[in-house]
């Protein structure tokens, strides 16, 4: 937080936060009346997805040894049937009671022995899972994971389960934040949902709302879409320009976008 104000000042939005102005000071060098500091556990779900591939691996299945594993990862995973082993692991979003309940503990864990780091501005230090186009861009720089992650290939945003896993559905996703008390962090815990154009409709689009909610997610970013209509769209973007898709904390005509971008979305999974 002492080098934030030197690297990275919020001077549009110190000019709209009382008593920035006044205290002659950025938000980002304690000038406003209500001050924050925060850390992100980005890329949880592959976290928690690679402690569970260990588990899972190493000691009840024991397929191999835990230094084996960790060789795997560092030659950017030679044996694709452990690497496959390793992806159909149990893990975050599955739905399942024990999968649940560990990374409901993992995150109770990280959030009691942060909450209470110290500040330079006062006021508690808060938790939370940000994680928005870094996805792509600290994904190129973080080595092979435990869950089977290769080198280089996207993180998982915010509490949105890996892309690594096969299609589940809305339902395991939600109720697999049933042991995450998310009052305790910040309103940044996003979940992505791509969810079937053919079978919606607003009473099924109602009641996912409202499952959502119940479920305790704080934040949902909803696309509704099917791949195969932005595949024509790659082709003949001339016809499909009306599309508009939700990236990372922005939204945007899936024709505009890079194929950095167009690429990352056909990837996500898709319900």
């Amino acid at each position: 937080s002492r080098i934030w104000p030197k690297i990275a000042p919020a001077c549009i939005i110190s000019a709209l936060m009382e008593p920035c102005i006044g205290n002659k000071r950025d938000i980002t060098a304690g000038g406003g009346k209500h001050n924050w500091e925060c850390s992100y556990f980005s890329a949880f779900p592959d976290a928690a997805d690679s402690l569970l591939a260990i588990k899972d691996l190493c000691f009840d299945k024991k397929l191999c040894t835990l230094q084996e594993l960790l060789d795997a990862c560092r030659e950017n995973w030679p044996d694709e049937a452990l690497r496959q082993a390793a992806i159909h692991a149990p893990s975050y979003g599955d739905g399942g009671e024990d999968t649940s309940r560990f990374t409901g503990k993992l995150a109770e864990d990280l959030y009691r022995i942060s909450r209470d780091l110290p500040t330079v501005y006062g006021g508690q230090h808060s938790v939370g899972f940000n994680l928005y186009t870094q996805i792509i861009w600290w994904g190129r720089c973080t080595a092979a994971t435990p869950n089977g992650r290769r080198e280089g290939e996207y993180l998982s945003h915010g509490l949105t389960p890996s892309r690594l896993q096969p299609s589940r559905s809305v339902t395991d996703t939600m109720s697999s934040l049933r042991y995450m008390d998310l009052d305790n962090y910040g309103g940044n815990s996003v979940i992505n949902f791509v969810l079937p154009v053919g079978k919606m409709d607003p009473d099924i689009f109602v009641a996912f709302l409202r499952t959502a909610a119940k479920a305790g997610t704080q934040a949902i970013q909803i696309n509704c879409v099917d791949r195969d209509t932005l595949l024509k769209a790659q082709k003949e973007p001339e016809n499909y320009g009306h599309i508009i898709v939700r990236i990372c904390g922005f939204s945007a005509p899936f024709t505009s976008l890079s194929p950095t971008y167009q690429e990352e979305f056909l990837t996500r999974n898709f319900y």
